[in-house]
């Protein structure tokens, strides 16, 4: 064989290669920048920080309702807001950080939501380790990189491997329609006690939401304190409780209503509507859906509607009422004013 034969193999070796990769990821879509998994139909939360973007610029205009929020909130079926035609662009390890990013992006970008939901989690009240992870694109406010520069890459190759393989990095994926569901594999969630004593708190928590809800001046602001098993709210330090109700309340002042889902109940108090006690099952969000669109309370609690010192009693109350019927011996977080 000859060089000039070599090389020629070679190249049509390397351009069947990209080729395959490039049609292989735009069949599977694990970026979703076409219509997300085409042949098991579920898709993976492999990167919802480009993966989201995507799916929105698509069909931006049609929104008039956005969701933010972590993990958590992905479960929220933004179907079942009245009303609106809604978009969940929450994402794992979401934080408030990265929500202000991200709606200075679609702000910039011409998103003029009439109402936006903010769910936020006990944990944004302290400082949780690890980096604040804000894509270029969306700190240069320009586009999401193309597709073909994310799919002629062996990392999307592989990403489309797992999704064939039914390999998900976590116990929750989209389905078709892009609704997030949690596995019938997940974890069993095994409650118990955490020791919180090194735990940093995060100082005017409320000032970042100020700054948020400026960015939309013409939005409806709902807010909401996700749910968070029993046994964490129990594992809180008296110090972090205190600092936990006067952020929380502080938040309450620029959001109306803000409701907190995390004091203790009978939702709050089982283990088998949740993998681990922080993300809790499609049925019990679709609860929420309908707190925040009805305002009934007969899951969680109306901030708004109390005093600083009804709202500390009311909850610390539940607590206690929930630690001696499930035996969890910790010191009381708050003393009842």
């Amino acid at each position: 064989m000859n060089y000039k034969a070599y090389n020629y193999i070679i190249i049509s070796l390397l351009l069947a290669g990209l080729v395959s990769t490039l049609a292989i990821n735009i069949y599977m879509d694990p970026l979703w920048y076409f219509d997300g998994n085409k042949l098991t139909k579920q898709n993976f939360a492999f990167n919802e920080r480009l993966s989201k973007p995507n799916r929105y610029i698509k069909t931006s205009d049609n929104y008039d309702c956005l969701i933010l929020g972590s993990s958590r909130a992905t479960l929220l079926n933004e179907s079942l807001i009245e009303g609106y035609n809604c978009y969940n662009f929450a994402f794992s390890g979401g934080k408030t950080e990265e929500y202000l990013a991200y709606s200075k992006w679609l702000n910039n970008r011409g998103a003029s939501p009439r109402r936006i939901i903010i769910a936020i989690d006990d944990r944004d009240f302290t400082i949780v380790p690890g980096p604040i992870n804000i894509p270029d694109f969306i700190q240069a406010n320009s586009a999401p990189p193309v597709f073909w520069k994310n799919y002629l890459t062996l990392g999307s190759l592989n990403m489309s491997r797992r999704l064939l393989a039914n390999i998900s990095p976590l116990p929750r994926y989209y389905d078709d329609e892009f609704y997030c569901r949690i596995f019938d594999t997940a974890p069993v969630y095994k409650p118990e006690l955490e020791d919180r004593s090194q735990v940093v708190l995060k100082e005017n928590i409320a000032e970042l939401y100020r700054e948020l809800k400026g960015i939309f001046k013409n939005s409806e602001f709902i807010a909401y304190i996700t749910p968070v098993s029993t046994w964490k709210v129990a594992s809180r330090t008296e110090r972090e409780s205190k600092h936990y109700f006067q952020s929380a309340y502080a938040i309450s002042t620029l959001f109306n209503p803000l409701y907190d889902f995390s004091i203790p109940s009978d939702r709050t108090s089982k283990t088998d509507n949740t993998y681990d006690g922080d993300h809790y099952s499609v049925e019990l969000n679709n609860e929420i859906s309908t707190v925040l669109n009805n305002g009934t309370t007969g899951f969680g609690i109306k901030v708004n509607d109390l005093s600083e010192r009804d709202y500390i009693n009311i909850y610390t109350k539940a607590l206690n009422k929930y630690k001696a019927e499930l035996m969890i011996d910790t010191v009381s977080v708050v003393s009842e004013k």
